[in-house]
């Protein structure tokens, strides 16, 4: 008799008794697992905490063999973490490629889970991983996608050792598990990267007020020992518990600055080191860094490094004493002019940030050097000669752009025949001012074309008082230089002619455009270069100044638009000559044919680029340019503007406003000086402006505006401090540090602004 079938009868929708009492208490014990598996994760507090809680809790979930977490890295795949998995499982597929034929790399291709029930399965659909996966008797295979907000970063992986009926209930938790896992991984990484940024942010706030702070403190002296000094007793704390400076003189670098906690001790280490100036030849130590230009860092001080430096016995035994030492080279455009020199005494540890921050200190101070140095030498050579060739103001007219270029015949000597100025008419109460610009060249070259280079410059701006044509400011200088010369009219003395030419012009600028007078006295007739590439010559050629009494000179009225710009030189760009071949008109119009759009600086630059590589020896004639051009709007574009509290604070905000904007244009490398200067025009703006200040970044061609504007119509006046003024620096720091700058009438006041580029000039 055959054994009875037992039969469950059902109705629709019906189960066995016990069924659909085991599929509860499944459901509630993978809900209580699901919520246990969330609030792991929501506690959380890392990346790598959110990985191990993954694997760990998903595999003991479902009961699973092995579990792993895996994250996509552009076109690879890495394993952030696995539980379960033979160690040449884990070796070999520590990371793999996402176009790999596996279950993870499929997951995260399409985005669906892989779901693999038996061995059978797996194999079939992955034949290659038959030697490469280790299988118990019977394994299935679960790969569930990672989705974030935006797109799929990774995957999860289990495997069961018996075979798995993917139900769709244990699909459901999987998915489940799965989003609660991918959402902690995002929170966590979001979390890591803002306080990684964080932290960098303050790190490199820290770093940009010390930097601030010592570019302010090294441009308030333009005497360079004084200046080092001021750099040794900022570095040191800061930096290192001892600093000194030397600088490079001859063939010996000699001490120019020391400072430590212990001012006893450091008079005494001075001493010593005056007695032992330091050979740049020697093999190692500080004549190496000299010679090189490379820093070095000792961890770690010996006897023989410290010998390799220097054979001075009491230099060796104080040396010896040092716990560590950093050497870095000051340079400035390729030349080292000394080093500074950062060492502990204590276990204090100079870490790489400080290496850097103090390699940024030294190259700031060699360019604070190199400044004064030049200062002092351009003193001299005005003292001696008693007259000045070029303007000492910047050459600033407000509504246009203007670059400015000089290049004597005789390096590093502005002493020449060729001279060019720039300045206002009227008074500065004037709402609507007129400006001149002048350029010329006189006959010889030397102290003698100085001195009658001073008398034209000073004529024409005392003629410039009472007249405003460009014309007449010529007329009354031919009538001086005549009366100069005394019993032989055109001539310096018995047989050199007393002569020069000259062009000036007139300039009133209106919203976006600036009318124009030019006369030109025997001078080269300016060019006029149109916004569509147009070339033109401006003016009308006159007769040469100082030789007749009445000569032909005329006004000519040129009008600039947007765009437009006019360009003044002199001889020493056309006349420039390789042998026979001459850079002449033909070279600067084929120059300027290509500097339609470009700004004035720009302009002006490309003609100096060019004249100065037509020949490889030197200039044998002055070279002068002036570039006045009206500014095309459609090249400018605000960024963002920030209104000013009135108070103390109000330069600390516009500090932070301007940091935070050009970080978030990804112009970090400009944070330093944009700062500085950001604060010297609020400085400004606060004590001779109304309260009323507005900061604004703008985006120009070739980097970056900041303009400060304020309701005062009165515009700022450049002024030479003296030597130890403690204010009076702020403009003169705009016009060294910045790539460009001006003043613009913004009715009912102004706006001073300032460029600096993001590419090299």
């Amino acid at each position: 008799m055959r054994p009875r079938r037992v039969r469950w009868l059902t109705r629709r929708g019906g189960r066995r008794p016990d069924e659909g009492q085991h599929e509860r208490e499944l459901l509630v014990d993978r809900l209580t697992r699901l919520q246990e598996l969330t609030a792991h994760l929501a506690v959380a507090g890392s990346v790598d905490e959110v990985v191990d809680t993954a694997v760990h809790m998903l595999q003991h979930a479902v009961g699973a063999r092995a579990a792993s977490f895996c994250r996509l890295d552009g076109d690879t795949i890495r394993i952030e973490g696995s539980i379960g998995y033979p160690d040449e499982i884990t070796e070999r597929w520590c990371e793999f490629a996402l176009a790999e034929d596996v279950p993870l790399a499929e997951a995260i291709r399409t985005g669906q889970p892989v779901l693999l029930p038996a061995r059978d399965d797996v194999l079939r659909r992955y034949p290659h991983l038959a030697s490469s996966m280790v299988w118990g008797e019977s394994t299935a295979v679960a790969a569930l996608p990672l989705r974030g907000e935006s797109a799929v970063f990774g995957a999860i992986g289990v495997s069961f050792k018996d075979e798995r009926d993917f139900d769709p209930a244990l699909v459901s938790f999987l998915v489940a598990a799965t989003t609660q896992c991918a959402t902690a991984y995002e929170r966590a990484l979001s979390f890591e990267s803002e306080r990684s940024a964080r932290h960098a942010a303050e790190a490199a706030n820290r770093r940009l007020e010390f930097l601030s702070s010592a570019t302010a403190i090294l441009s308030t002296s333009l005497d360079p020992a004084a200046t080092m000094q001021r750099l040794a007793e900022l570095a040191a704390p800061a930096l290192g518990d001892w600093c000194a400076v030397h600088l490079v003189d001859g063939e010996y670098a000699h001490p120019v600055a020391m400072a430590s906690g212990d001012p006893e001790a450091t008079a005494t280490v001075r001493d010593l080191s005056e007695r032992h100036p330091i050979p740049i030849s020697a093999p190692a130590g500080l004549g190496a860094v000299v010679r090189t230009g490379e820093p070095i860092v000792l961890r770690s001080v010996t006897l023989d490094a410290v010998r390799a430096s220097t054979q001075e016995g009491e230099l060796v035994d104080l040396l010896t004493r040092l716990r560590a030492i950093t050497i870095i080279p000051m340079s400035f455009q390729g030349r080292v002019l000394g080093t500074m020199t950062l060492s502990n005494t204590t276990d204090r540890e100079m870490t790489d940030d400080d290496i850097a921050l103090a390699g940024e200190l030294a190259a700031r101070a060699a360019q604070a050097v190199t400044n004064a140095r030049l200062y002092q030498d351009r003193a001299r050579v005005a003292s001696t000669l008693q007259a000045s060739l070029l303007p000492t103001s910047p050459t600033i007219i407000p509504g246009v752009d203007v670059a400015t270029r000089f290049v004597p015949a005789a390096e590093g000597l502005d002493v020449g025949g060729d001279f060019y100025d720039v300045f206002r008419l009227g008074t500065v109460e004037d709402l609507t001012p007129t400006w001149a610009i002048v350029i010329g060249d006189v006959r010889g070259k030397g102290a003698d074309a100085a001195a009658i280079t001073g008398i034209a410059r000073a004529t024409i701006r005392a003629t410039a008082l009472d007249e405003r044509s460009p014309a007449g400011m010529l007329q009354r200088l031919n009538q001086v230089l005549l009366a100069t010369a005394g019993d032989q009219p055109g001539f310096i003395g018995a047989d050199e002619p007393r002569f020069c030419t000259a062009c000036v012009i007139t300039v009133t600028p209106s919203a976006d455009a600036a009318e124009l007078v030019v006369a030109s006295g025997g001078h080269p007739l300016p060019y006029v270069v149109r916004a569509d590439g147009r070339l033109e010559e401006g003016g009308r050629h006159g007769a040469l100044i100082g030789v007749l009494p009445s000569p032909d000179i005329h006004d000519i009225r040129v009008h600039l638009g947007p765009g437009d710009a006019i360009v003044l030189y002199t001889d020493g760009v056309t006349e420039r000559h390789d042998g026979a071949r001459f850079f002449d008109e033909v070279g600067l119009e084929q120059v300027l044919a290509g500097c339609a759009g470009r700004t004035a600086s720009e302009t002006a630059r490309a003609v100096e680029d060019a004249t100065r590589g037509f020949a490889p020896s030197p200039p044998t004639d002055d070279i002068a340019l002036v570039v006045a051009r009206v500014p095309d709007p459609a090249g400018i574009g605000t960024i963002d503007r920030q209104s000013l509290p009135e108070g103390d604070h109000a330069a600390a905000v516009a500090r932070q406003f301007v940091a935070r904007t050009l970080e978030l244009q990804g112009a970090a490398a400009l944070v330093e000086r944009a700062v500085l200067l950001t604060s010297e025009l609020v400085t400004n703006a606060l004590l001779h402006g109304l309260p009323t200040v507005h900061v604004d970044v703008l985006e120009v061609p070739d980097g970056y505006r900041i303009a400060v504007s304020d309701e005062h119509p009165r515009l700022p006046t450049p002024r030479q401090a003296s030597r130890d003024d403690e204010h009076g620096r702020g403009l003169l720091l705009v016009e060294h540090l910045a790539d460009r700058w001006g003043v613009d009438p913004r009715p009912p006041g102004k706006s001073v602004w300032f460029e600096l580029r993001t590419t090299a000039a």
